[in-house]
C-alpha cells in the first residue's frame, strides 16, 4: 500500500508514516523547537527514546516531553484518509488537537495551576518587492473549495518597475493542493515563454512545491509529469522558483479564488487592484509554544 501523506508514491512503512513523512516532520519539528529537541530521522524506537530521554528545564516541561500525541494524530489522519472522507493531512488542525491533548493532561496533573498554552508570536513586515532589472516576477496561487469540489489557479506577472504585464485565472480539475500549485506555475511559465520573455522568477507560497520544482522530481506520477515539463521549459528560459509568504501573494490568491467561479481560463489584460492588496501586511508567525502558569 502506498502512503497517503501528501499523495506520495512511497510504500507505507511505520517509520515513514510516523517519522519521515512531510506531516510527521512538520509536527515533530514544531513541537521539538518549543521543547529544545532537534528533529533527526532515525528508527521509530530510537527517535522516541531520544525524545523521551531529553531532559526538560522543569517538571512541567519534563511531563510535556513524555506526552507524545503527535503519533496518535498522524495515525488518526492516516486512517481518515484510507477509511473516511479525508483527502489530506490537515497540519493546523492536528497541531490544535495536540495542544488540546497536552493541556488536558497538564490540567489533570496540576489542577491547582492555571496552565495556558499559547504560541510565541512574531510579527514580520511583508510587502511585494520589485524584481531585479530585466527580471519578470510572477506570483501564482491555487484555490480549492471542498464543499463543491471546484478548484482554480491564478497568477500575476510584473516587471522590475512593478508594471503589470499580465494576469490569469483558470479553473482546473483536481483535489490535490500540490498539483494545483504546480499547474499554476506551469500555466504562468508557458505564457511567458510564448511571449518571448527569457528571465523569470516564479513565487509560490508553498515551500514544499518550491523545493519539488527546484529539485525537478516528484513521487506522485501526475505531479512528476508536470515537474518534468517545467524542467523542459527551463531549457528555453532562465527560470527560478522561490518561496513567498502568503500575505505577499494576495493578488494571486484572489485570482485563484475568482477562477473557481469561471468555466474557462481567462487572461486579464487589465486588472483592478484594491488598495488593501498593495499595502504592506504584517505576518503573524507562531513558532513555538509558551507555557504560562
Amino acid at each position: 500500500m502506498n502512503c497517503l501523506c501528501y499523495d506520495t508514491a512511497l510504500p507505507e512503512t511505520i517509520k515513514y508514516l510516523f517519522i519521515d513523512s512531510e506531516p510527521a516532520q512538520r509536527l515533530w519539528t514544531f513541537f521539538g523547537q518549543a521543547l529544545g529537541i532537534k528533529y533527526t530521522s532515525k528508527s521509530v524506537q530510537s527517535f522516541l527514546q531520544d525524545w523521551w530521554q531529553t531532559p526538560g528545564e522543569n517538571a512541567i516541561q519534563n511531563m510535556m516531553i513524555q506526552i507524545t500525541p503527535m503519533a496518535w494524530e498522524l495515525w488518526k489522519s492516516r486512517c481518515s484518509c484510507i477509511y473516511g472522507n479525508q483527502t489530506r493531512f490537515y497540519i493546523r488542525k492536528m497541531v490544535q488537537q495536540i495542544l488540546w491533548n497536552i493541556k488536558a493532561a497538564m490540567d489533570k496533573a496540576y489542577p491547582l495551576h492555571k496552565i495556558k498554552m499559547r504560541p510565541k508570536t512574531t510579527i514580520k513586515y511583508v510587502i511585494w518587492n520589485k524584481p531585479m532589472d530585466g527580471l519578470i516576477k510572477v506570483n501564482t496561487d491555487d484555490s480549492y473549495l471542498e464543499h463543491n469540489g471546484k478548484a482554480g489557479i491564478g497568477g500575476i506577472a510584473r516587471n522590475n518597475d512593478g508594471k503589470f504585464i499580465f494576469a490569469f485565472a483558470a479553473p482546473i480539475t483536481t483535489s490535490d493542493h500540490n498539483v494545483a500549485e504546480a499547474l499554476a506555475a506551469k500555466y504562468a511559465v508557458e505564457w511567458m515563454v510564448e511571449c518571448g520573455y527569457k528571465k523569470e522568477m516564479v513565487k509560490l507560497d508553498s515551500m514544499l512545491m518550491v523545493k519539488t520544482l527546484q529539485n525537478g522530481n516528484a513521487q506522485n506520477t501526475f505531479l512528476r509529469s508536470i515537474v518534468e515539463g517545467m524542467a523542459m521549459l527551463n531549457t528555453k528560459v532562465d527560470l527560478n522558483f522561490e518561496h513567498c509568504f502568503r500575505e505577499s501573494d494576495s493578488v494571486a490568491d484572489c485570482l485563484a479564488k475568482l477562477a473557481t467561479t469561471l468555466d474557462e481560463p481567462t487572461d486579464l489584460r487589465h486588472i483592478y487592484m484594491p488598495r488593501n492588496l498593495i499595502m504592506p501586511i504584517f505576518k503573524l508567525s507562531f513558532n513555538s509554544i509558551c507555557v504560562c502558569l
